[in-house]
């Protein structure tokens, strides 16, 4: 699939500034639907890198892959550590480790690693 992004002509806000669509046959799996929140949250970040605006300059998905392809997965994570560098912004996201391609060194990416036990847990307790 193709995701055709855009700005919108005229907006008022709550409105939408970006307009994305997805052309494909898979147009609206929840994969393709995560992928769509993903790179609108990168335009608005850019879009306000751009603007020069003072904002938090971090965008944070929790298990917005859940369901993508591992290459496409791989492929966005590429492309936003290269634009984090660029743009000087952080990027923070959740992951399953059966979500990684094998053959890939994340280890540089991983500020922490959690698991499902109490001690691999954020907080050090289960709620």
């Amino acid at each position: 699939g193709i995701l055709v992004v855009g700005i919108k002509d005229t907006y008022k806000p709550p409105d939408q500034i970006f307009e994305l669509d997805v052309k494909g046959e898979r147009k609206g799996s929840p994969g393709i639907e995560r992928v769509r929140i993903f790179a609108y949250d990168l335009a608005i970040i850019f879009h306000n890198i751009l603007l020069n605006r003072r904002f938090p300059r971090f965008v944070m998905h929790d298990g917005i892959f859940h369901g993508v392809d591992k290459r496409q997965i791989f492929n966005a994570i590429k492309y936003v550590v290269d634009k984090s560098e660029e743009e000087s912004f952080q990027y923070i996201t959740t992951m399953n480790t059966c979500d990684f391609l094998e053959n890939i060194d994340y280890e540089p990416h991983i500020c922490v690693r959690l698991t499902d036990t109490v001690e691999g847990s954020l907080m050090g307790f289960k709620f």
